[in-house]
């Protein structure tokens, strides 16, 4: 009897659970990383309110910069300047032959978490991220954002995230996926699906 009723609390607490998972809402490419694809997650708080996780390239299993719906619209503005400096960029190098050079562009993220998991979850707060353009090896032209952090929970866990783009063209890309509404609606669909069958 009482397996029965530990299976029945059970059945019934994982729907609950599973409404405010993060779920994945779509996909996008770093062409600098061969093409690698990494998941672009949200969640959906009981009061509705989004956060977005955002797959990057890092020395663990999985890494993740962490913005909230307050930081996403001032993420998208900062994204299309430093796309719009990245073509200016481009094209100044190219018109004057410059083949190497590395410039820290004058542009901050918002604040974001950065998060990650190897043996478990390890976190670094308020983190500022800065891109730089790069002119590499091959003429090759990127906005490389390169942060080494450490756990705030353990000063000896460190991280370095790797958020690159090869052009314009993929920031554009990028900016178009992390739409607040379509985020929103894409959650929305899930959860109102689970809560059927609670």
């Amino acid at each position: 009897m009482r397996k029965i009723i530990i299976g029945l609390c059970v059945l019934f607490l994982v729907p609950c659970v599973s409404i405010y998972a993060q779920k994945k809402v779509a996909t996008y490419e770093m062409s600098y990383f061969s093409d690698k694809k990494y998941d672009i997650e949200g969640l959906l708080d009981k009061d509705g309110m989004l956060s977005v996780y955002i797959g990057v390239e890092g020395k663990a299993k999985t890494t993740t910069v962490k913005f909230e719906e307050k930081e996403l619209k001032e993420l998208k503005n900062t994204l299309e300047q430093i796309k719009n400096k990245f073509s200016e960029w481009s094209k100044i190098a190219k018109e004057n032959n410059v083949t190497d050079m590395t410039k820290e562009m004058d542009f901050s993220l918002p604040k974001s978490t950065i998060c990650w998991y190897s043996s478990k979850w390890f976190f670094a707060f308020n983190q500022e991220l800065k891109p730089t353009f790069m002119i590499l090896e091959g003429n090759r032209h990127i906005v490389s954002i390169v942060k080494k952090v450490t756990a705030s929970s353990n000063k000896y866990i460190d991280e370095t995230i790797y958020w690159i783009f090869s052009s314009p063209q993929e920031i554009d890309a990028f900016i178009n996926l992390i739409d607040i509404d379509k985020l929103k609606q894409e959650l929305g669909k899930e959860k109102k699906t689970e809560e059927l069958f609670q």
